[in-house]
């Protein structure tokens, strides 16, 4: 009786692992879309109301043109900053999202 009942906490572990998204509890996301001819080598945002500055980058490679990358967030007021390989920052300031929202930026020049 005792290993059966091992085995089904197992099975109902491993599922709950499976079913787990990398996305935030609610689902927003912000996805940066390179749709320049220059490398985008950092991306980051943070709150609205953070005035300590954008996070850190989010990109473990640098966002090449025609690619795009997915972050999970919250909802509420976010501020989106790249940072391209020659070194010019573009912000998109007070993206506001609901919860669930799926948010892209098309990053142009």
């Amino acid at each position: 009786m005792r290993s059966r009942s091992i085995l089904l906490l197992a099975v109902v572990l491993s599922m709950s692992a499976c079913s787990r998204s990398p996305l935030a509890p609610d689902g927003t996301q912000i996805t940066f879309s390179n749709q320049t001819s220059m490398a985008i080598t950092e991306a980051s945002f943070s709150s609205c109301d953070d005035l300590s500055g954008f996070g850190a980058n989010l990109l473990g490679a640098a966002l090449q043109p025609g690619q795009q990358a997915t972050f999970a967030t919250s909802k509420g007021c976010h501020d989106l900053q790249v940072v391209f390989q020659d070194g010019r920052k573009k912000q998109n300031w007070a993206v506001t999202l609901a919860a669930g929202a799926k948010f892209t930026w098309a990053v142009t020049p």
